[in-house]
C-alpha cells in the first residue's frame, strides 16, 4: 500500500525514519493532529538595519500592549509575554485546539552603540515595532569634498 502512495522515482529500502515520518504525515492529514505535547509560543521576529537605527519587528497577534514587556539589559533586548487561553463558554466543546496560549520570551542580542534612551517601541495589529536608534558616533557622516 505505501509503495502505491510513494512517486515513481523513489525507491526502497526506507530507512525506519522516512516511514515514521511519512505515516505520521499521513495520519495527521487525514485524522488531525495526533502529537499531544506541549509547544511553547515562539513569536516570529524580523530584525533589520538603516544608517541611522535597528528596527526589531515581532509578530504577536492576538496580545494585548501591557501583555508584553520589552527591557534593554547588558546588550541584550528582551521581548516577553503572556498570551492567556479563552475562556471555554458553557457548554462548548472544543473538537481541535491549535491556538498557542502561555508565556514567551525572546532575547536577541544588540550592539553596545545603541542610544538606549531613545529607543521606541510601538504595537499595531499585532505587530510590535522596536526602533533602536545608533549611537551619534555610530552613525555614519557623509564629508563633502570641495573643489579648489
Amino acid at each position: 500500500m505505501v509503495r502505491a502512495l510513494l512517486p515513481p522515482k523513489t525507491r526502497f529500502p526506507y530507512s525506519l525514519t522516512d516511514l515514521h515520518s511519512e505515516m505520521k504525515d499521513f495520519l495527521e492529514s487525514a485524522f488531525g493532529e495526533q502529537d499531544h505535547t506541549v509547544r511553547g509560543i515562539v513569536p516570529r521576529i524580523n530584525v533589520s538595519e538603516t544608517n541611522t537605527h535597528y528596527e526589531v519587528t515581532a509578530e504577536l497577534p492576538g496580545m494585548k500592549p501591557e501583555d508584553i514587556h520589552v527591557e534593554l539589559n547588558e546588550g541584550q533586548l528582551s521581548i516577553s509575554g503572556e498570551r492567556q487561553a479563552e475562556a471555554k463558554g458553557e457548554g462548548e466543546t472544543f473538537h481541535r485546539l491549535e491556538s498557542l496560549y502561555g508565556q514567551f520570551r525572546r532575547v536577541i542580542a544588540v550592539p553596545d552603540t545603541i542610544n538606549a534612551e531613545n529607543i521606541d517601541a510601538q504595537f499595531q495589529h499585532g505587530l510590535l515595532s522596536i526602533s533602536l536608534p545608533k549611537s551619534e558616533r555610530e552613525v555614519p557622516k557623509r564629508i563633502d569634498i570641495k573643489v579648489i
